[in-house]
């Protein structure tokens, strides 16, 4: 009892009284010493014991191999006269965990007998150094599945990003466990913006009210989240049976991630006051908030305070939010100072956030050679050029922001990647790609309204920018992809419906104008997703207050 309620003195005193204390005694010290972390005093019990069973010397090899000192472990293993399939399980436990997988093999194909724990390690060892069908040769071989194994094959699937393989081998266990059904809640989690957030709560929904732990909590609150429903999300978090500082974390991730600032400063503090100490997730979380509302006296204050209140050494990605928080703000100079005195040098999302400042509050100087920085550092990267042309047109010069423009196309720096826009209607997602849209069975009233909306728009003062356009270069905006997906949704669902898109790039300074305009003009709230962050269009205004 002292030992588990980390009394380690009081433990031995009560050890010490005990006249002639048998084997059960000493096994109990002796996991009372291993359980605070006493390793050597567990040494020297360990040592001094007139007899050690099979137990006591599988608690000392355990507990070498949790410390990943396998040395030591596999030296107790050899003095141990009788191995069992414990003894070598702890050992293999150990060499996957360091990572030497080699060994780890080896120690497997030794092993006289082997339990569901020695080969779920093994699976999971496997599919670490090799490819997915070495992890599913080695599922295939195993006698009998337990769910152990099939819960561990799950997680291999997820960490590999299979869900259609989780999903089926889901459905083909007998039955599940806690474990097995959070994994599964998680995988969808992660792609929630792409249309799970139903197998999500299916999954959710199936779980015994006891089997809900806080893991499945926080990934429901996160599959709600991805999808852009803060409302739920929130709705979730409040109505956690209890919470730790990963679901705390996630809360304050999905407020700042959609635009609620003030909302994910003020749930951080509320975490702080109920005792629950912040890690440095905590902090990107919070900061993230600051930076995407300018939040700028808050962010100062708590990123002085990581080092100052809660020993937490600021790293690239707290940095980085305060960058960020610096250029949206205005304080461009500041922000390139901070660039200079960061302990490490800035990775090039850094670079591109201060560029993408200088762009929204039109610094040509600075943006110019941060813009000419990154290109020295990535000049494939045709976000550079988007965001150069985009600054320059926006201070009148448009014989540069063109010349910005030849020169992405001269030397085919175009986006490497194809913008798609993906919208959910009636449970069925449409895939809309910009140029190659006219196959949908509904093209032609697609198009029909589009030429609608864009008559509406201008009629509403929307005026188009050729030089805006982004990353879907030769496309005239009314045609982007996240327009037609625009389109789709209007012509298909209800005029209360929400329209939820996302896209694969970052949305165009002319399309988001065109998103407020359609938004404040048919009444519709309009959620788009980009790679950048989420947009809440809504009465003609965006949540990202024109700063993305």
């Amino acid at each position: 009892m002292y030992g588990k309620c980390g009394s380690l003195d009081d433990a031995r005193a009560a050890f010490h009284s005990i006249p002639g204390p048998n084997i059960f005694s000493w096994s109990i010290m002796l996991g009372a010493s291993i359980h605070n972390r006493d390793l050597g005093g567990a040494r020297r019990l360990f040592e001094a014991m007139p007899r050690r069973d099979a137990v006591t010397w599988n608690a000392m090899i355990s507990a070498y191999t949790e410390r990943g000192e396998i040395d030591r472990s596999r030296a107790v293993m050899d003095r141990m006269p009788h191995h069992d399939v414990v003894s070598w399980t702890s050992i293999l436990l150990g060499h996957a965990n360091c990572l030497d997988i080699a060994q780890a093999c080896r120690v497997f194909q030794s092993m006289p007998a082997r339990n569901e724990v020695s080969w779920a390690t093994m699976l999971q060892a496997t599919a670490q150094i090799g490819e997915l069908a070495d992890a599913e040769a080695m599922f295939a071989r195993m006698p009998a599945r337990t769910i152990v194994h099939c819960s561990s094959m799950l997680s291999v699937y997820a960490r590999k990003g299979h869900l259609r393989k989780m999903e089926k081998l889901y459905e083909q266990m007998p039955e599940w466990d806690a474990m097995s059904q959070a994994l599964l809640v998680c995988r969808y989690a992660q792609l929630g913006h792409k249309g799970h957030l139903v197998g999500a709560k299916k999954t959710f929904d199936s779980m015994a009210a006891d089997e809900q732990d806080v893991v499945s909590w926080t990934a429901m609150m996160a599959a709600y989240a991805q999808s852009g429903r803060l409302d739920e999300a929130v709705a979730v978090f409040e109505d956690m049976p209890w919470r730790d500082v990963a679901a705390w974390n996630a809360a304050v991730a999905a407020l700042a991630h959609c635009g609620q600032g003030k909302e994910s400063v003020g749930k951080f503090q509320r975490m702080i006051q109920e005792g629950v100490a912040a890690d440095e997730i905590s902090f990107v979380s919070v900061l993230t908030g600051c930076s995407r509302e300018g939040l700028l006296a808050s962010g100062r204050e708590i990123f002085t305070s990581m080092s100052a209140d809660f020993a937490i050494q600021p790293g690239r990605d707290h940095y980085g939010c305060m960058v960020d928080l610096l250029g949206r703000s205005g304080e461009l100079a500041d922000a390139e100072d901070l660039m200079g005195s960061m302990p490490f040098v800035p990775e090039i999302v850094t670079w591109m956030a201060l560029l993408g400042a200088c762009k929204n509050h039109r610094s040509e100087e600075i943006g110019a050679r941060i813009a000419h920085r990154i290109i020295e550092l990535d000049a494939a990267n045709p976000t550079t050029y988007v965001l150069l042309a985009g600054l320059y047109a926006s201070i009148g010069k448009r014989e540069k922001a063109e010349a910005v423009r030849e020169e992405m196309r001269k030397n085919k720096k175009g986006s490497s990647a194809t913008a798609v826009a993906v919208i959910e209607i009636d449970g069925k997602q449409h895939r809309l790609v910009a140029g190659e849209w006219r196959s949908h069975p509904r093209s032609g009233e697609i198009e029909a309204e589009l030429e609608r909306l864009e008559r509406s728009i201008q009629e509403a003062g929307y005026k188009p920018d050729d030089l805006q356009l982004g990353e879907e270069e030769g496309v005239a905006s009314s045609h982007h992809s996240e327009r037609l997906a625009i389109a789709l949704g209007m012509i298909a669902t209800p005029s209360a419906t929400t329209l939820r898109i996302v896209k694969n790039v970052r949305v165009c300074a002319d399309c988001h104008a065109a998103a407020k305009i359609i938004a404040r003009i048919s009444g519709r709230k309009i959620v788009v997703r980009d790679s950048s962050r989420f947009h809440y269009f809504d009465k003609g205004q965006c949540s990202c207050q024109d700063y993305w």
